[in-house]
């Protein structure tokens, strides 16, 4: 009497199989598909912190062209400004999702804290100790951006 409990449960082992197949198969793409979303998104943040290291090239070399002009030019203080608020709101997202500490604030008070948006502006030489400085934290930054993982 104990053999036909056996053959029904021949009739549910299939679909058992099939059933936990088919289940660990789901269960299997969901982490894959959740781990592959997760490092695309971080490669898009870590282009995003490369392109704003090429952002932070030009603001040196506009930063130090405006420093180093016969005459204080307004029009490069606004681009500087603009581009530094730019900047800003990008790095503060970079900061966030890729976990990194960028001074932005640092890089900004060494361009703006003398020299900027006076009437006592004065043409600073190349080497300069402040264009040394400018050249110097624009550069940290720069590579803060460009090890972003």
């Amino acid at each position: 009497m104990s053999a036909p409990a056996t053959t029904s449960f021949s009739h549910i082992l299939p679909i058992v199989a099939i059933i936990s197949t088919v289940v660990i198969s789901i269960a299997g793409w969901m982490i894959v598909h959740f781990f592959s979303k997760n490092r695309d998104v971080k490669k898009e943040w870590r282009d995003q912190a490369r392109a704003r290291a090429n952002d932070i090239s030009r603001l040196i070399s506009l930063s130090i062209k405006y420093h180093t002009d016969e005459q204080r030019c307004k029009e490069n203080e606004n681009s500087i400004l603009s581009l530094f608020n730019e900047l800003e709101i990008y790095i503060q997202l970079i900061e966030e999702k890729l976990k990194i500490e960028c001074r932005i604030d640092k890089f900004k008070e060494t361009v703006t804290s003398e020299n900027f948006q006076t009437n006592k502006f004065k043409q600073l030489d190349i080497d300069d100790p402040q264009i040394k400085k400018i050249v110097h934290e624009g550069n940290t930054l720069r590579v803060t951006l460009l090890r972003a993982e």
